[in-house]
């Protein structure tokens, strides 16, 4: 995946390395996340380390994210982070029900709403 981007990151040695690191660590080896690369590392690390369910692959979403919580620290930086990657991986049909009727933005603006907005994005 990363080999998709390589040619546009500056020093991709390094953050190749960084992310390997996070591939092979323990989630909860990353506590130092208040530092971007740390909390990168910690999401990272928290999408790859956690198996996705057989049953239901779309459940990674929601078991990667409580392990990204339970790295504890900057866990609101690192689950944010999480979020995006889960988010590109799997989309929104994985969040849970109850997650997105909770979902609201600016005054009226609900999930079907962001959903609605975000094809009208993609397809210009």
């Amino acid at each position: 995946m990363f080999d998709d981007v390589a040619a546009w990151v500056p020093r991709a040695d390094v953050w190749r390395a960084r992310l390997r690191e996070a591939e092979e660590a323990a989630p909860s080896t990353f506590t130092t996340n208040a530092w971007t690369v740390g909390a990168l590392q910690a999401a990272w690390s928290a999408v790859v380390q956690t198996p996705v369910p057989v049953a239901a692959p779309s459940d990674h979403l929601v078991a990667s994210l409580t392990t990204a919580i339970r790295i504890g620290h900057d866990t609101d930086t690192v689950a944010a982070i999480a979020g995006a990657l889960l988010g590109a991986r799997w989309g929104t049909t994985a969040l849970p029900e109850r997650w997105l009727e909770m979902l609201h933005g600016w005054p009226g603006v609900r999930a079907d709403d962001v959903r609605a907005m975000a094809l009208e994005i993609v397809r210009g």
